[in-house]
């Protein structure tokens, strides 16, 4: 089979171009939603972006083989900060937001982890974990915010680069795009480095398993940097030109109210939220009549169909039978 993600001569493209490779046909088509601010955000500033943030964080010391660690909730940034570090050649190593300082002291020792994305709600628990960091395990050089603030730098001044992106080359077939953790049902944390060919892989999986629409509305809710297969999502929405929903928070009746102000079309759930949801739709008076699916990002349970035929629709996919990512 032919690779979606290929390049015209048949090399394997990275990740940043696998997704974002058809910008030019799509400029206008919003790419993304942020469910807080209602803010829209077209493919070709999404493009813009990557470009001046692969510029600024180049300019701030990451370098290629470096990792980065982005520490936040669902966020219309986790896109751009993704793109932008894997086309210096480094590799993301997100971490859930709901992590304790002692889990996120591990990830970022265990993974030597440069520079650290934050989410303001989180910087007491980054900077604990920063100042918490043992001896033999190097410094972070920075820890930016996602939004300008009066304490640190963010992202935002990142776009402010005076130097150019840097020409990197990148062997998609072996070096690690994302690093990404896995708990066992014993608590025991592995860590899974995912090569930019291995992405686009479960990316062709999913392009032919789940095939989205352009312009077509899809409402991500389950946590993208809780598991490597959930990130997949996002990658597969912008790459099939989509437009991604990011909502504020999994509190259902605020979900409810998104899905019929955005007219969303596809669901992305984490099972708990599917079930909160299920149980909210009967009474909270939502218009859910533009759902269609529903995707569920975590194994089969017996009750989950029917969850899903109350919020108006029988299509209920698990994200586990759609792609499969190699283990540690």
């Amino acid at each position: 089979m032919t690779s979606h993600f290929s390049s015209a001569d048949g090399t394997l493209a990275t990740v940043p171009d696998a997704v974002l490779g058809r910008t030019a046909e799509r400029a206008e088509v919003i790419a993304m939603i942020d469910g807080g601010t209602g803010r829209e955000v077209p493919y070709a500033e999404l493009q813009m972006a990557v470009d001046q943030l692969t510029a600024g964080f180049a300019q701030a010391g990451v370098a290629q083989g470096d990792a980065v660690c982005l520490f936040a909730p669902n966020h219309p940034a986790y896109a751009p900060v993704f793109y932008a570090v894997s086309r210096i050649g480094a590799a993301l190593a997100p971490i859930g937001a709901q992590a304790t300082v002692g889990e996120l002291v591990a990830h970022l020792a265990r993974n030597n982890v440069h520079l650290m994305v934050s989410a303001e709600s989180l910087l007491p628990v980054a900077g604990t974990a920063e100042r918490n960091l043992g001896a033999g395990v190097s410094p972070l050089k920075e820890i930016l915010t996602l939004h300008p603030n009066d304490s640190r730098r963010s992202i935002v001044d990142l776009f402010g680069a005076t130097v150019p992106a840097p020409a990197v080359t990148i062997d998609a077939a072996t070096d690690t795009a994302v690093i990404t953790r896995r708990v066992s049902q014993g608590g025991g944390v592995q860590t899974v480095r995912l090569t930019h060919a291995e992405i686009a892989g479960a990316l062709d999986a999913l392009a032919d398993s789940l095939p989205l629409a352009v312009g077509e509305r899809v409402l991500a809710e389950a946590p993208w940097a809780e598991a490597g297969e959930n990130e997949l999502l996002l990658h597969h929405s912008l790459a099939s030109g989509a437009t991604t929903v990011v909502p504020d928070g999994s509190d259902p009746e605020p979900l409810l109210e998104a899905i019929e102000r955005h007219r969303i079309e596809t669901a992305l759930l984490s099972p708990a939220t599917l079930a909160e949801l299920a149980a909210a739709a009967p009474t909270a008076g939502a218009d859910l009549s533009s759902l269609q699916r529903v995707v569920c990002c975590g194994p089969a349970a017996d009750d989950s169909a029917g969850r899903a035929a109350t919020l108006g629709t029988a299509s209920v996919s698990y994200l586990a039978a759609l792609v499969a990512l190699p283990q540690a």
